[in-house]
């Protein structure tokens, strides 16, 4: 607690009773009480003695404690564990939410990826449906079932129809379930003279339906879906017997590959639970549940997996009431089932388990870690306040004494810092009237005054090597002069500029080479004035059409103006970028000044218009520079400055030759 608090907080519990002796001989005022402002305010006014007597108020002390004065509560024993107790039930809390959520999102892609792979499969299957019915109804099939023609334009037109749609194979049988005619006729596997009746889809088309059903091959031994379609012979009567049977067979490996490329688990198992559709090969022909002897039989006499071993697959499956998971071997997944009605089919998709419980264990991470700090928190904070509790009684014990001889050290603190004030204030006006005096004399010789005092010191010069006969020193002497009235002759040099129109010199130049120029010319100036340089060069070379020397002078005002903006500012910079826009090159200047006011902007490419001080400038710098751009067909323009500062912009006709100065 700092002096003035404890001032503030004791003058409630101490009322001083101030003695004032005045000390002049007409007066005397004793045992007076006054205020302690009072004393202050009349102190500089009168000569004073002071006597600080405290006087104690004990009356009614129980009212005056605050609540910093109550001892905070401990957190014992039994709150810290009340306060485990509470978190642990959080947490436990926060894993249910945790699980529950997650199993909701595994449910919700699961189901996703279901509808997905449901479209898949129905359309790879769907774009062959077709072509069962077509092929029943045509002409040369018919006829050759109805023993009216050969075979051999039927084999060839099942031969071009099955490389045109892309299917496996297409075949027809008669009635009697004997392939007459195939694809494959002319290969060492071909189905003609092989009898099918045995199979499903040949029953349901006899039947007068459409017949569909996944098996391996009989013949080849590779598998794929068979789907058929009656024919029958128009020229018999209504309701007559289907005279053959066209079927096409679809292969689906593809699927398979395309889930093994995903990554992603799927099967298709049969209505008896045989998977025959995996993106795990290991999984495939394997049975979801131990298959009975009478289905074992029905499927070994459709010759449905001819030559295969239907073993049951190693899982494990939720019980009744829990979630729905299985575990295949070790691995433990999520499991979304989908029943295809139109196949009578099982399509599933399983989500690894451990994807749950990443979720799970780094909700319950987090919540432990809060728990734990908020516990380590809480106890800080107990700590902390007691720790405090303790200083400020430690305090209190010293502060009656301390009271009287703080408020004597206040009086006399004002009473130097009075003093201090006044002293400063009047040496910052003599300051102020030193420094008005050296500007209005800067400002009356600064533009001649080194020249002169130049020119005195050579023609003394000169006059003693007159005397002496050097003639050859004087000479050099003389030309010294010469040369310091050339740069004398630089102050009227604008006015002259300005009204004289010189042809220029236009060439290809490289708009760095000018500006480097400039930065040399003035390189001292700006090292004079503590000013940085951001220079950020093209990434190619650029190229304008132009007078190089010109476009140093105009580069050269620019600077002058920016350093002369930035006078007496502790953070100078002076940017320069260049960017090409479409024929033209754009060279911008931007400085960290207090910029341009905004009523001034239309004035400041006026001849004679200056903002500068009088005598530091005859306003013709960026006046000039403007007609020398707009000479070279460019412009000169003030930007728009983001932030702080003056931006200018010059526009020049981009030149595409190749070697440019």
């Amino acid at each position: 607690m700092g002096p003035a608090k404890e001032q503030s907080k004791f003058n409630a519990e101490l009322q001083p009773a101030v003695y004032i002796k005045k000390i002049d001989k007409r007066t005397e005022i004793e045992g007076k009480e006054l205020p302690v402002n009072a004393v202050d305010s009349s102190m500089g006014k009168q000569g004073c003695s002071l006597c600080f007597t405290p006087r104690p108020i004990i009356a009614n002390e129980s009212a005056m404690k605050t609540n910093s004065d109550i001892p905070p509560q401990k957190l014992t024993g039994n709150n810290l564990l009340r306060l485990v107790l509470i978190l642990a039930t959080a947490i436990a809390i926060i894993f249910l939410w945790a699980r529950s959520n997650g199993l909701s999102e595994l449910r919700s892609i699961a189901a996703e990826r279901l509808v997905l792979y449901k479209g898949t499969l129905n359309s790879a299957l769907e774009k062959y449906r077709y072509l069962p019915y077509f092929l029943s109804r045509d002409e040369t099939v018919v006829q050759m079932l109805s023993g009216r023609s050969g075979k051999g334009v039927v084999n060839t037109l099942l031969e071009t129809a099955n490389k045109k749609a892309g299917s496996a194979q297409i075949f027809i049988m008669d009635k009697n379930g004997e392939t007459v005619c195939a694809s494959n006729w002319n290969t060492s596997t071909t189905f003609v003279g092989q009898n099918y009746g045995f199979r499903p889809y040949f029953k349901d088309a006899m039947a007068g339906g459409e017949g569909g059903f996944y098996a391996i091959g009989a013949t080849t031994g590779t598998p794929g879906y068979f789907m058929s379609h009656p024919v029958y012979d128009f020229q018999k009567a209504a309701g007559a017997a289907p005279i053959g049977v066209v079927v096409v067979k679809v292969d689906l490996s593809g699927l398979e590959r395309h889930w093994m490329e995903g990554g992603e688990i799927v099967f298709v198992s049969d209505a008896n639970g045989v998977i025959f559709l995996s993106g795990n090969p290991g999984w495939k022909y394997k049975s979801l549940l131990p298959l009975s002897a009478e289905i074992l039989k029905n499927i070994r006499q459709r010759k449905q997996y001819k030559g295969i071993n239907l073993t049951p697959l190693p899982l494990e499956r939720g019980s009744a009431g829990q979630d729905n998971w299985i575990r295949i071997g070790t691995e433990k997944f999520f499991l979304g089932s989908l029943f295809l009605e139109s196949f009578n089919w099982q399509l599933n998709y399983l989500i690894p388990w451990n994807r749950l419980e990443k979720q799970v264990n780094f909700a319950l991470y987090i919540s432990s870690a809060a728990g734990v700090l908020l516990i380590l928190s809480i106890l800080f904070a107990q700590e902390r306040r007691l720790k405090k509790l303790s200083q400020q009684k430690a305090m209190e014990a010293e502060k009656i004494g301390r009271i009287n001889r703080k408020l004597k050290r206040e009086v006399e603190e004002r009473r130097r810092t009075e003093t201090h004030l006044r002293q400063t204030q009047e040496e910052l006006v003599q300051s102020a009237k030193l420094a008005a005096l050296g500007q209005m004399a800067a400002a009356i010789v600064h533009e001649l005054n080194q020249p002169i005092s130049a020119i005195r010191t050579y023609a003394a010069s000169c006059r003693l090597m007159a005397g002496q006969g050097k003639t050859e020193d004087l000479t050099a002497t003389l030309m010294s002069i010469s040369d310091i009235t050339k740069s004398m002759e630089g102050i009227t040099r604008q006015l002259k500029d300005f009204s004289r129109k010189s042809p220029l010199d236009m060439r290809p130049v490289n708009v760095e080479a000018p500006v480097a120029r400039a930065v040399d010319l003035m390189r001292y100036a700006i090292d004079e004035a503590g000013c940085s340089l951001s220079i950020r060069k093209p990434e190619v070379p650029l190229s304008v059409m132009g007078d190089r020397l010109r476009l140093e002078q105009v580069f050269v005002n620019l600077i002058k103006n920016s350093l002369d903006a930035m006078a007496g500012q502790e953070n100078k910079i002076i940017s320069v970028r260049f960017r090409e826009e479409d024929d033209t090159v754009c060279i911008h200047f931007r400085d960290s000044g207090p910029g341009i006011e905004p009523d001034l902007k239309d004035k400041i490419f006026t001849p004679f218009f200056t903002t500068k001080a009088k005598g530091d400038g005859l306003g013709l710098g960026l006046s000039i520079s403007a007609g020398i751009v707009k000479e070279m067909s460019g412009r000169l323009a003030l930007e728009e400055a983001r932030g702080p500062g003056a931006s200018f912009s010059i526009r020049l006709r981009k030149e595409t030759l190749k070697d440019t100065p």
